[in-house]
């Protein structure tokens, strides 16, 4: 009978123990996921913004680019310089401005609410840790 104790004692300690890893590895998982990024700039969304304003107004059927002309797509591969320039009105690049200052909006709020959720679980990941056992005990005169 004192055998099975000590096996049982003996799991339940690895179960403990593996259980500890277990949390230590989601801790780490989540505040990787939620920790600060640098995003690039500019945005990979705002290219994809200029290529959708583009195609919907159909530039590429005027672009000077056979890929845009062939797929009926736009092709840009560059926010700042797209070969269609001569083609974009001030109206146009007026709403890829609002496009942008939408992308930046809503990354800035995604930003700052992932950063939040970080400081939170750093916080609780602190306060979760078991406290050290400190020398405070009477000593015994002798």
């Amino acid at each position: 009978m004192n055998m099975e104790l000590e096996q049982e004692v003996l799991h339940l300690r690895e179960q403990c123990r593996s259980f500890g890893l277990i949390v230590s590895d989601l801790k780490t998982h989540l505040l990787a996921l939620y920790a600060p990024t640098q995003t690039p700039r500019p945005r990979p969304e705002l290219l994809l913004g200029l290529r959708l304003l583009a195609t919907l107004d159909g530039l590429p059927a005027q672009c000077s680019d056979h890929a845009c002309r062939r797929k009926g797509l736009c092709q840009a591969t560059d926010v700042s310089e797209p070969i269609c320039t001569d083609f974009w009105t001030d109206a146009r690049f007026e709403r890829l401005g609002l496009i942008a200052t939408g992308i930046e909006l809503s990354a800035a709020g995604a930003e700052s609410r992932d950063a939040a959720i970080h400081a939170q679980l750093l916080r609780s990941f602190a306060t979760s840790q078991p406290k050290p056992a400190t020398g405070s005990r009477k000593k015994r005169s002798a």
